[in-house]
C-alpha cells in the first residue's frame, strides 16, 4: 500500500494521520506531535500539515508513472505567509533518476495550499513519499 508520510522517523515532521486513498497514496504522519510541532493532534499546525499532505497526495495521484513503481524518497516544502509555495524539493531521491525527475517536475506544480499556514509554522515541512506495489 503507497503512502505519503509527512517527514522521516527522526526527523522534524507534521503532526496528522491520513488513510490510503483509492489513487495509490495514502498518508501517515506523526500521532501525537512527536517531531516539528509538538502537542497533540487538535493542534492548528496538525489540521495544516493533514490539508498540505493531502494536496501532495492529489498531486502526485495525478501521475500514472509514480504509482507504477515501488520507491520512497523524502522532499521539503517551504510557504509564503498566503500559502504559495516559496520552494519544494527532494532532499533525499529514490534511487532512480527517471522517479526522481518526475517526482520533481510533478511537485513544482503545485504552487499554493489552498489555505495560508498558521503564524508561526516551522519550516521547511518534511514529507516522505513511500509506493509499495
Amino acid at each position: 500500500m503507497p503512502d505519503v508520510e509527512e517527514a522521516p522517523p527522526g526527523d522534524l515532521g507534521l503532526d496528522t494521520e491520513g488513510g490510503a486513498g483509492s489513487d495509490g497514496f495514502g498518508l501517515v504522519g506523526h500521532k501525537g506531535g512527536k517531531g516539528l510541532f509538538g502537542g497533540g493532534g487538535g493542534s492548528p499546525f496538525a489540521r495544516y500539515g493533514k490539508m498540505a499532505a493531502n494536496e501532495i497526495k492529489e498531486l502526485l495521484s495525478e501521475n500514472e508513472k509514480l504509482r507504477r513503481k515501488g520507491y520512497t524518497a523524502v522532499g521539503k516544502l517551504w510557504l509564503e505567509t498566503d500559502g504559495s509555495v516559496k520552494k519544494i524539493e527532494i532532499a533525499r531521491g529514490s534511487n532512480d533518476p527517471d522517479i526522481d525527475d518526475l517526482l520533481n517536475r510533478t511537485l513544482h506544480k503545485l504552487k499554493k495550499i489552498n489555505e495560508p499556514p498558521p503564524p508561526e509554522m516551522e519550516q521547511p515541512i518534511k514529507f516522505k513519499i513511500t509506493v509499495r506495489l
